[in-house]
C-alpha cells in the first residue's frame, strides 16, 4: 500500500543488508545474513505523546518483521507497510526525546529495500539515520527503551545437529537486567545457556528470547556482554549451523523523562513542580487495578486478589466492590434496604430486594445475595474486595492506620489551600490522588463495627524484593471488630472520610454523602468499642504499633465537628485535649494538629497557649535538636517527616494569626532544607542533586521480563526507575546521609512522609499567591 507523502512526514531509513556468509565460521550477523536485513529508525519527538503509532513502509515486500521495543499491530496485504505501536513502558514520550526502533526483516532472497517511517499525528522534523561504519559495526547504539544493540555470533563447535556459539555485544552503559532476541534462519529445537534463561520461543523454532539469570544481570559500561549457548538443530547434508542475528536489550534503564514545570512565581524553589511530582509519587504507590490515565508507565496492576482469603457478612453497611464486576458490570449493594442496581452495557436493572434471593446467571457464574444476612458470592472464594489503596512505603503491605492519616493530611491541605492546587494546575490530579485511598476505605468498611485495617503479611512481604506486579504470596487481610476493637485506626479512618466529604461536597455530592455516612458509622464504632488496634491485630504491632488512642479520639471528634457543626463532637474533642508541647506529629501522634484545630474552632486561650508551647519547644533555642545546617531533628527514622509535619502546623497556626511572620519563616526553612538548602534535595527527581537509590522495591527492579530479587537490593547500582516526588527519610542528627538502597532508616520513602510535606508546600504556594510568603515580605530579591 502506497502512502501519499502529503499526508505524512517521512524520515529516510537506512537498512543494513545481511549478506550470506557461506564457509565462514565467525559470522557477523549484523550485515551478513542471507534472507534478511536489520535496521533502525529514530524520530524526534516534537509534541507530548501518551501513546504512539509508527508506520514503517518499504519499497519491496518483506515476509516478516521482528521488533522488540514496539508491538507489531498490523501488516499490509502486500507486506510493504508495518504499523508499530508503543509498549506499555514507552508510551509516554516528551518533547526532546527520540523514538528509536531496531528491527530485523525477513525475506526469501537477498534484497536491499528502501524504507520510510513516521509517527501518526506528529509533525516530525525527520528521523536520524544510523549508518554502518564497517561491514560489521554501527556508528552508535541505542538501548532501551528506544532500541537495542546488535551483536556478533561466533560458532566454536558444530557437530552436525548441535553447535556451540556465543554472542558478543558491545555495551556502552551500565546494565541491570537484559534480554536478547535471537532469530535463526533455520529451526532450533533446544537452547542451553549459562548466563541466561529461555523466556520464549516461536512455534517454528526460529525466534528465541533469552533473559539474564539473576546472578548475571549486571554489565558495566564499556564491557562486553557475552551469551554462550549450545543449540540443537535439524542436520542437513553438507549444511552448517544455522545463521542467526541477536539484539541485546538493556532492561535496566528507564529513559522516561518527567519534565519540570516552569517556575512562574520567582521563588527560590519551584512549588508547582514539587506538588506535581509529589502527586506522581502517590500514583506510583497505587495498588490494585490502575486507571486508564496511569502516568507511571513502569507500574501495572497488582494485588488484584486482596481480600480473597476472607468472606464478608453483608448484614450492615455497604459492599461496594470490584470483585463483583463481570465483563464491565458494576454491581452495588445497598444493605439498608431498597434497591439492587446492576448496570450492564448501559442497561439499568432495578430489582427490589424484599427478601429471599436474587439469582443472576452471568457466563456460568451464579451470584446470590441473601438479604436477611449471609453472603455475597461472585462464584469464587472471594468474599470482600480489598483491592486498591496504597502500598505503604518501599514494600507492598497496605497498612490502614498510616494510610488513613496520610489521606486526611493531604485532604486537609486541599481544604485550607485549594488555591495552591488550582494555580499550580494540580487540582484534578489531587482529587484523583485522595480518592484512591478513600475508595479503598469504603471497601474496607464492611460493617458498622467491622473495618479491614491491613492487607499483607509484613514479615513475608519484607522478605520479598521484587515488583508489586509479581506478587505471588498469600496476602492475608486483618480486621477490627466490636470484640477486637481499634479506636485509633477507626477514628483515623473516620477523620479521613470526614475530610473527604468536605473535599467532594460540591464536586460530587453523592460520593460525599457516602463518605459522611461511613465517617459517622466509624466514629460511633471507635467511641463505643474502645481499644488499641495493634493489640487486636498483632500482625501490625511490629510495624505500626499504636501507643494510645487519646489523640485519635480528639482528632476524629474535631473532624466530625468540622463536618456537622454539632456541639457534641466539639465537647468530645475538648475532653481528649492533650496540653503541653507536642513531641512531634505523625500517623500515631496528632496532638499538635489537635491543639491547632481546637484553637481554630474555639479561640480559647488554653489551646493558643498549647500551640505556642509546642513551637517554643520546636524552634531554635527550644528542646529539639538541630542539625548543623538547620533541620529540626526529632528522630533518626524519618527525620524529614517530623520537621515537615510541624512546618505544616506552623503554617496553619500562622493563618490563624499566631505569630505569622515567625512561624512562616521557620516553616519555610524546614521545607527548604528538604528541597535543597544544603546543596542536596531530599525529594527524588527534584533539583539537580537528589537520591538515586531509595529503599523501594518496585523502583529498583529492571523492566520485565528481567528477574528482580535480593541481588538487586544489594547492588550498588542506582534504581532503574526514578521515584519522582518521593521524600526520603532524611539525615542523621549530624546532617550525614547515605543514599543506599539498604539504608531503610534514612533512605526509605513512605506515603506518610510525603503527606505533611506536600500539604506544607501547598501552604507556601498559597502564601505566594496571597503575597504573604517570607521571600516576598522580607524584601528578598527575586530568584528562580
Amino acid at each position: 500500500m502506497l502512502l501519499k507523502a502529503s499526508k505524512m512526514n517521512l524520515c529516510l531509513l537506512t537498512v543494513l543488508v545481511l549478506l550470506n556468509t557461506v564457509n565462514c565460521t565467525e559470522i557477523n550477523i549484523k550485515s551478513h545474513w542471507n534472507g534478511g536485513f536489520n535496521g533502525k529508525f529514530c524520530i524526534d519527538v516534537v509534541k507530548e505523546l501518551h501513546s504512539w503509532k509508527a508506520h514503517l513502509v518499504f519499497d519491496k515486500s518483506v515476509e516478516s518483521l521482528d521488533v522488540w521495543t514496539a508491538t507489531l499491530s498490523h501488516t499490509s496485504a502486500d507486506k510493504k507497510e508495518f504499523i508499530l505501536t508503543n509498549k506499555p513502558w514507552n508510551a509516554e514520550e516528551h518533547v526532546g526525546d527520540q523514538i528509536c526502533v531496531e528491527f530485523v526483516g525477513h525475506t526469501s532472497s537477498d534484497i536491499n529495500p528502501k524504507a520510510r517511517a513516521y509517527i501518526e499525528g506528529m509533525d516530525s522534523k525527520g528521523g536520524k539515520i544510523t549508518f554502518p561504519t564497517t561491514p560489521g559495526g554501527y556508528s552508535g547504539t541505542t538501548n532501551l527503551p528506544n532500541g537495542g544493540i546488535p551483536g556478533t555470533l561466533k560458532v566454536y563447535n558444530d557437530w552436525g545437529a548441535r553447535f556451540e556459539g556465543e554472542f558478543t555485544f558491545a555495551v556502552n552503559e551500565n546494565v541491570e537486567g537484559w534480554m536478547v532476541a535471537i532469530t535463526f534462519d533455520r529451526p532450533v529445537s533446544k537452547m542451553d545457556l549459562w548466563t541466561a534463561d529461555v523466556h520464549s520461543k516461536s512455534s517454528d523454532g526460529k525466534k528465541w528470547v533469552v533473559v539474564s539469570k539473576p546472578d548475571r544481570e549486571f554489565v558495566t559500561a564499556g564491557q562486553s556482554a557475552k551469551v554462550r549457548f549450545f543449540a540443537n538443530y535439524a542436520s542437513v547434508s553438507g549444511g552448517k549451523a544455522p545463521a542467526a542475528v541477536g539484539i541485546f536489550t538493556n532492561l535496566g534503564i528507564d529513559k522516561r523523562k518527567v519534565p519540570s514545570l516552569p517556575n512562574h512565581d520567582c521563588t527560590k524553589y519551584n512549588y508547582d513542580d514539587v506538588l506535581y511530582k509529589s502527586i506522581l509519587f502517590y500514583e506510583t504507590q497505587r495498588s490494585g487495578k490502575l486507571p486508564a490515565n496511569n502516568r507511571i508507565p513502569w507500574r501495572g496492576d497488582s494485588a488484584l486478589k486482596d481480600g480473597s482469603d476472607v468472606g464478608v457478612d453483608l448484614t450492615g453497611g455497604w459492599y461496594d466492590g470490584d470483585s463483583a464486576i463481570k465483563d464491565g458490570s458494576d454491581v452495588g449493594v445497598d444493605l439498608t434496604g431498597g434497591w439492587y442496581d446492576a448496570i450492564k452495557d448501559g442497561t439499568e436493572v432495578g430489582v427490589y430486594l424484599t427478601g429471599g434471593w436474587y439469582d443472576a446467571i452471568k457466563d456460568g457464574t451464579e451470584v446470590g445475595v441473601y438479604l436477611t444476612g449471609g453472603w455475597y458470592d461472585d462464584g469464587s472464594d472471594v468474599g470482600v474486595d480489598l483491592t486498591g489503596g496504597w502500598h505503604d512505603a518501599g514494600d507492598h503491605v497496605k497498612f490502614g492506620f498510616p494510610m488513613a492519616y496520610s489521606s486526611a493530611i493531604l485532604t486537609w491541605g486541599l481544604l485550607e489551600w485549594k488555591d495552591a492546587y488550582v494555580k499550580s494546575g494540580q487540582l484534578k490530579w489531587l482529587y484523583e490522588s485522595i480518592k484512591w485511598p478513600l475508595d479503598y476505605f469504603l471497601k474496607s468498611h464492611t460493617g458498622k463495627n467491622e473495618l479491614y485495617v491491613q492487607v499483607g503479611d509484613a514479615s513475608a512481604d519484607h522478605s520479598f524484593w521484587g515488583r508489586p506486579e509479581s506478587l505471588k504470596m498469600a496476602r492475608p487481610a486483618y480486621k477490627i471488630t466490636a470484640s477486637k476493637p481499634g479506636t485509633d485506626v477507626a477514628g483515623a479512618t473516620s477523620a479521613a472520610f470526614a475530610a473527604g466529604h468536605l473535599a467532594f461536597k460540591e464536586k460530587d455530592p453523592k460520593y460525599a454523602a457516602k463518605l459522611l455516612q461511613h465517617a459517622k458509622e466509624l466514629y460511633d464504632f471507635a467511641m463505643t468499642h474502645k481499644g488499641v488496634y495493634s493489640s487486636s491485630v498483632p500482625a501490625a504491632a511490629g510495624y505500626y504499633k499504636s501507643t494510645n488512642i487519646t489523640d485519635e479520639m480528639c482528632w476524629s471528634s474535631l473532624w466530625m465537628y468540622r463536618v456537622t457543626k454539632e456541639a457534641k463532637y466539639l465537647t468530645e474533642a475538648e475532653k481528649w485535649f492533650q496540653p503541653g508541647p507536642a513531641w512531634g506529629m505523625s500517623w500515631d501522634d496528632t496532638q499538635a494538629a489537635n491543639q491547632l484545630l481546637l484553637y481554630k474552632f474555639t479561640k480559647k486561650d488554653i489551646y493558643k497557649q498549647a500551640v505556642e508551647e509546642t513551637f517554643k519547644y520546636w524552634m531554635p533555642g527550644g528542646t529539639i535538636k538541630y542539625t548543623p545546617k538547620g533541620l529540626a531533628w526529632r528522630l533518626q527514622w524519618g527525620s524529614l517527616r517530623y520537621s515537615s509535619n510541624m512546618a505544616l502546623i506552623a503554617l496553619m497556626a500562622a493563618d490563624e494569626g499566631l505569630h505569622p511572620e515567625e512561624y512562616r519563616k521557620w516553616a519555610m526553612s524546614q521545607i527548604h532544607y528538604a528541597l535543597g538548602d544544603t546543596g542536596f534535595s531530599f525529594v527524588i527527581g527534584y533539583g539537580k542533586n537528589y537520591p538515586h537509590s531509595p529503599h523501594h522495591r518496585g523502583a529498583s527492579c529492571p523492566l520485565p521480563p528481567a528477574p528482580c530479587g535480593p541481588f538487586v537490593m544489594s547492588s550498588k547500582q542506582p534504581n532503574v526507575h526514578t521515584l519522582h516526588g518521593a521524600l526520603v527519610g532524611g539525615p542523621d542528627s549530624d546532617g550525614s546521609y547515605q543514599d543506599s538502597r539498604q539504608n531503610y532508616i534514612n533512605n526509605e520513602v513512605a506515603t506518610d512522609y510525603n503527606a505533611g510535606f506536600q500539604s506544607a508546600v501547598a501552604g507556601l504556594k498559597s502564601l505566594v499567591i496571597k503575597k504573604k510568603h517570607p521571600e516576598q515580605t522580607s524584601g528578598s530579591s527575586c530568584s528562580s
